[in-house]
């Protein structure tokens, strides 16, 4: 028998699935699989923007999660000394 999810469970996908940086990775593996499948049939220029666009994506997926770890350092931080 299936199991039914409960509240948390479709919370937290929910939470996954309204994340920028999923949809971004996602996009970003679309456009990769559209360079090779096509490469040969898409015109350099269209190519070379599809590249530096991955790039571009890439760089926004790592930044973000930069951004995320210094959160959660600092978010640990600031309840480490309330407790004190």
């Amino acid at each position: 028998m299936a199991k039914v999810m409960g509240g948390d469970e479709t919370e937290m996908i929910m939470q996954k699935l309204s994340s920028r940086k999923l949809w971004a990775a996602i996009v970003a593996v679309a456009v990769a699989a559209v360079v090779i499948i096509f490469g040969e049939s898409i015109p350099a220029e269209v190519l070379d923007l599809m590249k530096n666009a991955l790039g571009v994506v890439s760089a926004y997926i790592f930044g973000e999660s930069g951004v995320d770890i210094a959160r959660l350092i600092c978010n640990k931080n600031s309840s480490g000394t309330e407790n004190k």
